[in-house]
Formats: structure tokens, C-alpha cells, sequence
């Protein structure tokens, strides 16, 4: 009888214990590793209309937070001037050379070449990334992107030495020295297409005149073997995680059956770990829901090699993720505390009968006695 005992206390506390942490890790690995529903993520996080402004806006925050000290004025003061451009018009140059639409099927195309290579034995995952197409519609529309540059920065008048020089047609070959001045409006016009000349050839010369291979890139540092291997594991991963709740489940069934014989029984050995599991998903579900602080904890300041733009929007990525789970831990778990609580309730309802009278006799212990009962 002992021994049941030992072993049912020890399933039940691990009941306990592993629920809120198995719940979390099947929904992490529910979202990771479904296809569509990453790809939602990615999507409503980096890619839509709607997030696309605010992950710019951030990743601008982060350079000028998190980069270092040597970097030039120039490349400080571009990105204060990219942090101060209005989200309306950062959908204004998308709309003009990516669209919401093509961003959507980008997101789709680099999600489902993902889960196509785990789903075959290639080595590398067969994913590309079309930026010779993404650098050709900016090109396409060189002077509406150039014209958008000077009505959207928010910078300094130009000074009256380029000024000079555009009333004689001079300017200059350094299309960075114009776009972070507003020139005068009588010669705006005439600044922009010259700015969009040069910019146009600055693409030409330094955009990759071929579009990204992930498999190229992965190949360089990494071989096919440990490719392999990194694959295989991601997909024991996929097929264990969503079910790991169960391992918890299956503790309390197979305590239940060394104990349980009636509702009493069930209210004696369940009340106890049904609280605690609850417990602990609630503080865990609270801590999740909000975990803004945490992850800049874990992730600021970046790791040397790791770019602040990258962190940027790994935080949020990370931030929905975490939300989402949090949320649907307190669904889960909260009514295990409640359950848990009820059954407190009902085994010590009997000592909860002599609280009241056992409180009004501490409080009246406390009130200093009269003359008459001294006397």
C-alpha cells in the first residue's frame, strides 16, 4: 500500500509539474511546425500592410540603439530619418514596388520550400529568393521611389552651396548627399531626376545580378551530413512536441488507477495537483502573455555577429508567439485552479465552518482587557 502511495504522489507532482510546460511546448511546436500556420504568423507579424511600417520603424530603432559607435554620421543620421517616415508612407513605396499581395506569396513561397525539404530527403532546402525581381520593380520605378524619398524624409534644408550647384545643374555623384536635404521647391523637380539617375546606377552596379539560393548559402557552412541530422531532429521534434501534454495525462490516468475507488478518493488525491497544475499555468500563462521584458532580456543587447534589424524582428515574432500560447494556457489550466480550489473547498469545508468563530477569537484577543475584568 505504500508503495502506491509513493508511486501515486510521485505521478501526481509530476502532473503537476509537467502539464503547464508540455501545453506550452505543443503549442509552440502546433504553430512552428504547421505550414499555414507559420506562414499566418509571418504574415500578420512582418508582411502585411498593417505590421510592415511598424517592423521598419523598429528595426530603425534597433540600429540606432544597438550598432556601433564607429559607424558614420551619415549611415546615424539615415537611420533617425528612417525612423521619422510616416507608416502611410511606407505602404505608399510598397504599394508602388512590392506589393502587400507579392508579399503574401513571398512569405508562402519561403515557408513551403521549407516544409517541402523536410518532407523529402534533400540535404539543403530548395528555397529562393527572388531579389532580382524585388531590385527590378525599384528599378522599374526608379523616379516615383526617388520622388517618395524626398516627400517622405523629414530633413534639414540643403545647404546654399548645393543649392548653387543646382541652379548651374551641378549634383554631384553622391545620391546621399541629396536625399538627406529637401532642396528648394522651385528646384525639386529637377533634383529628383538627377537623384534617381545615380540611384538607379548605384542598384545596377551593387545588387546581385543573380537571385539568392538559400541551398548555395546554408552549403557554404554547413555540410549535407550535419544538414541531415539538423532535419532528422527538427522532424522528431514535429511529430513528438504537439503530443508531449499527453505524457502528463498519462501520469494522472495511471494514478488514478492505483487509488482512485470513489468521488472521495478522486477529491482526496486530485484536489491538491489540480490546483497546483492550475497554479502554475496561470503565473506561466500570465508571464507569457506579456513577455516584452523577457525577451529583451534574452536578446539585448545582440550577440556580436547578429544584426539589430534581425533582432528586431525576432522579438516580435517571438512576442506573438508567446502571446498567443499564453493566452491558450490560461484557457487550459485556469480551470484545473478552479477545479482544484472547488475541491479544497468541499475536504476542508468542515474547518472552513470554524474559521469565522475562530477569527472573531483572535480579534478579540486582541482588544485590551476593562478595569472591571482586571478587577
Amino acid at each position: 500500500m505504500k508503495t502506491k502511495n509513493t508511486i501515486s504522489i510521485i505521478l501526481l507532482v509530476l502532473f503537476a509539474l509537467l502539464l503547464p510546460l508540455t501545453l506550452v511546448l505543443s503549442n509552440v511546436a502546433g504553430t512552428v511546425f504547421n505550414q499555414k500556420k507559420l506562414t499566418d504568423l509571418l504574415v500578420s507579424n512582418i508582411f502585411s500592410d498593417e505590421a510592415l511600417p511598424k517592423r521598419i520603424k523598429e528595426m530603425t530603432i534597433y540600429e540606432a540603439q544597438y550598432s556601433e559607435i564607429d559607424k558614420t554620421m551619415d549611415m546615424r543620421m539615415m537611420t533617425n530619418v528612417l525612423g521619422g517616415v510616416e507608416d502611410a508612407k511606407w505602404l505608399d513605396l510598397f504599394d508602388t514596388v512590392l506589393p502587400e499581395k507579392a508579399r503574401i506569396d513571398l512569405a508562402d513561397t519561403l515557408v513551403g520550400g521549407l516544409f517541402t525539404w523536410m518532407d523529402t530527403d534533400d540535404a539543403y532546402p530548395n528555397i529562393v529568393i527572388p531579389v532580382t525581381d524585388i531590385l527590378g520593380g525599384v528599378q522599374e520605378n526608379i523616379l516615383p521611389v526617388t520622388a517618395w524619398v524626398f516627400d517622405a524624409f523629414r530633413v534639414p534644408p540643403c545647404s546654399d552651396e548645393l543649392v548653387a550647384g543646382f541652379a548651374e545643374g551641378q549634383y554631384g555623384d553622391d545620391p546621399t548627399a541629396l536625399i538627406t536635404c529637401t532642396p528648394p521647391v522651385s528646384m525639386t523637380d529637377d533634383v529628383v531626376a538627377a537623384t534617381s539617375v545615380m540611384m538607379g546606377k548605384m542598384i545596377a552596379e551593387q545588387a546581385p545580378s543573380e537571385d539568392i539560393v538559400l541551398a548555395d548559402q546554408i552549403s557554404a557552412s554547413m555540410s549535407a551530413e550535419d544538414m541531415i541530422a539538423q532535419k532528422n531532429t527538427a522532424n522528431t521534434m514535429r511529430g513528438l512536441l504537439p503530443l508531449a501534454w499527453l505524457l502528463p495525462v498519462l501520469f494522472l490516468i495511471v494514478a488514478a488507477a492505483l487509488f482512485v475507488r470513489s468521488v472521495e478518493d478522486a477529491v482526496k488525491w486530485l484536489q491538491w495537483p489540480f490546483f497546483a497544475a492550475g497554479l502554475i499555468g496561470l503565473i506561466l500563462g500570465l508571464r507569457l502573455a506579456n513577455p516584452v521584458s523577457l525577451l529583451r532580456g534574452a536578446l539585448l543587447p545582440p550577440l556580436a555577429g547578429v544584426p539589430s534589424p534581425a533582432v528586431a524582428v525576432m522579438v516580435k515574432l517571438l512576442e506573438s508567439l508567446f502571446r498567443d500560447v499564453g493566452s491558450m494556457l490560461l484557457w487550459a489550466t485556469v480551470p484545473l485552479l478552479v477545479i482544484g480550489a472547488g475541491m479544497l473547498v468541499y475536504s476542508y469545508r468542515e474547518n472552513l465552518k470554524n474559521v469565522p468563530a475562530g477569527l472573531g477569537d483572535f480579534f478579540k484577543s486582541l482588544v485590551p482587557p476593562t478595569m472591571e475584568e482586571i478587577a
